[in-house]
């Protein structure tokens, strides 16, 4: 069962200025008029206020979203990983001398080749099952 909730919206019969007045109150916050004296932590209120704003030098730092801004990436050589494949394992060297040490031992800088996958097997059943749903395929067509 739902919660007994108004239908319609409930328009406020107060002007502009009683919902900023309203709004101001919620807040924590008053009126503030030129003609009235301020008080020493009002000013002192206003001038964090303004050297914050003056910090930050007005300025917004906007940036697109499809094009962020990117961090240019320098090139090191070390370390660097290098792959045995015989053994399937792989290395990682920190240095030109461990480099030379490894790619003498038969260590290499490729990557393992991509092996493709092996065929599936069908037994006698289910490739016949296969060819029906095939079949099946191409007539709905």
């Amino acid at each position: 069962m739902p919660i007994n909730e108004s239908s319609g919206i409930r328009r406020s019969n107060l002007t502009r200025e009683q919902r900023r007045e309203a709004e101001a109150a919620v807040y924590g916050l008053r009126a503030i008029n030129m003609d009235t004296e301020l008080t020493p932590q009002e000013i002192e209120r206003m001038r964090a206020i303004v050297a914050g704003h003056d910090r930050t030098q007005g300025k917004v730092n906007q940036f697109d979203l499809n094009a962020p801004p990117q961090v240019e990436v320098r090139y090191t050589p070390f370390p660097r990983m290098l792959y045995n494949h015989s053994a399937r394992t792989f290395a990682i060297v920190q240095n030109e001398a461990q480099l030379e040490e490894h790619l003498a031992a038969g260590w290499s800088k490729e990557p393992y080749p991509q092996d493709p996958p092996e065929p599936v097997q069908l037994d006698a059943a289910s490739a016949a099952e296969a060819e029906a749903v095939q079949a099946a395929l191409k007539k709905k067509k």
